[in-house]
């Protein structure tokens, strides 16, 4: 019906029309939505609840809706904390948790083009990239950690704290209580991990470490690894990766 009602109809400017329809349309939402879900490895069971994956797909989504600036949507993406329910931007994070350096792997990959996996371990073998360049890259995002309790849960927990179990409390009061408390982790169990928060963390090299130009356990302070030096902080860090004056960030999306 809607190529029938397209080549009966006379408008001159049909076509113009027809694209701007078309890019407007939940059709071209979800098409790049299914891209941009595997290329962040949107991770459905990213708590063990799958809470978070509907708020970091609607986070997405709406990006794509209001055709954000392309930088805008990293910085967000590389900045962001706090809970789910108030942006799903902590996802990517999240779809990491527990795995910082991991997680700087993928983001230089995503969006710099530049793979640093061998780094991790050593200097890299076939490319300028040393060990310390990784770990004091991971050093920018590492203060960004998943936390395993709610942030509503200690005001929740004040709900059942007022109610106490006394020695002489009633056997079934007790019994009651020990149920509210059961049905009460049930209900947390779901809001774990489900926030992102930026804590003073260091980041250490590891105790094999082998180079000459740092110790084995020594504290490494945040660097970019290459073009101007960003300031020692997770802001600055999004900044300098999402420049105009970093040709990667840009090569790299327009080659996608």
């Amino acid at each position: 019906a809607e190529a029938e009602a397209y080549i009966a109809s006379q408008d001159s400017d049909k076509a113009s029309k027809l694209v701007g329809e078309l890019l407007s349309s939940e059709g071209y939402v979800n098409h790049w939505f299914n891209y941009w879900a595997d290329v962040l490895r949107l991770n459905r069971n990213a708590n063990n609840s799958g809470f978070v994956a509907p708020h970091y797909a609607g986070f997405i989504k709406d990006a794509l809706r209001e055709n954000r600036p392309y930088d805008q949507f990293v910085r967000e993406l590389l900045t962001t904390d706090g809970a789910a329910w108030d942006s799903g931007a902590i996802g990517y994070y999240l779809r990491d948790r527990g795995m910082p350096l991991d997680n700087m792997s993928n983001t230089v990959r995503i969006f710099l083009g530049t793979r640093l996996e061998c780094a991790q371990c050593h200097d890299h073998p076939f490319d300028k990239w040393s060990q310390l360049d990784y770990f004091q890259m991971a050093a920018f995002s590492n203060e960004m950690q998943s936390n395993y309790r709610s942030p509503i849960g200690d005001k929740l927990k004040g709900v059942f704290k007022g109610r106490e179990r006394k020695k002489n409390m009633a056997p079934g009061t007790r019994e009651e209580q020990a149920a509210m408390r059961e049905a009460f982790q049930e209900v947390m169990r779901p809001l774990r991990y489900t926030s992102i928060q930026r804590e003073e963390k260091a980041l250490r090299l590891p105790d094999d470490y082998q180079y000459d130009n740092a110790a084995p356990k020594q504290v490494v302070e945040p660097k970019t690894m290459f073009g101007d030096e960003a300031a020692p902080n997770l802001d600055a860090y999004a900044a300098w990766m999402t420049s105009k004056q970093n040709p990667r960030f840009s090569t790299v999306i327009a080659n996608r």
